[in-house]
């Protein structure tokens, strides 16, 4: 008796181990999912001084965020959402200058292409800045793998334990 027992613990611990999802995928999974396919962005002018501080008479006010999608550059625009225009500004408490969180073309759940997500910054002068993005997709995981900006390498979380830095941009 004590022998069937045994064998039945062991099918059922084998069973229950037995899956070809590893635990990370599963956690994530059971959570909804992990979206991340925004970057964060300090714009200073050649003084250092803050271009997203209004609070500068110089600061850059207007922005336009477009997206490639099928060959075409297409204006993000959802009013609806937490930044409607593609981009938040917002300043922490702990920070001395302003932070742009920029919203960036990136894949969905079912998308095969991880590489090549392209979108453009337009600044209130006209002058576009391009952001091109991969992606590190799994089942419920999505999230930047590496980023540049105007083709200068700006994000790579696998160099900083997997943490996006805010890149520093200058502009005349």
């Amino acid at each position: 008796m004590k022998n069937i027992l045994f064998y039945a613990i062991v099918v059922v611990f084998g069973i229950i181990s037995c899956t070809d999802k590893n635990e990370d995928e599963m956690n994530i999974q059971q959570l909804g999912g992990y979206f991340s396919g925004s970057l964060d962005i300090m714009i200073k002018d050649k003084n250092g001084f803050d271009m997203l501080d209004v609070g500068n008479p110089n600061s850059l006010k207007k922005f336009k965020v477009y997206y490639l999608l099928n060959g075409k550059k297409e204006l993000y625009s959802k009013s609806l959402m937490y930044a409607p225009n593609g981009y938040v500004i917002e300043k922490f408490a702990t920070d001395s200058y302003y932070h742009m969180q920029l919203f960036i073309n990136s894949p969905n759940p079912e998308s095969t292409n991880n590489n090549n997500w392209i979108t453009y910054l337009e600044f209130e002068d006209g002058s576009t800045d391009t952001i091109k993005a991969s992606f590190d997709i799994k089942p419920g995981y999505i999230a930047v793998e590496r980023a540049s900006y105007n083709d200068k390498l700006a994000w790579n979380p696998s160099q900083n334990n997997g943490v996006l830095q805010t890149f520093e941009l200058t502009k005349q």
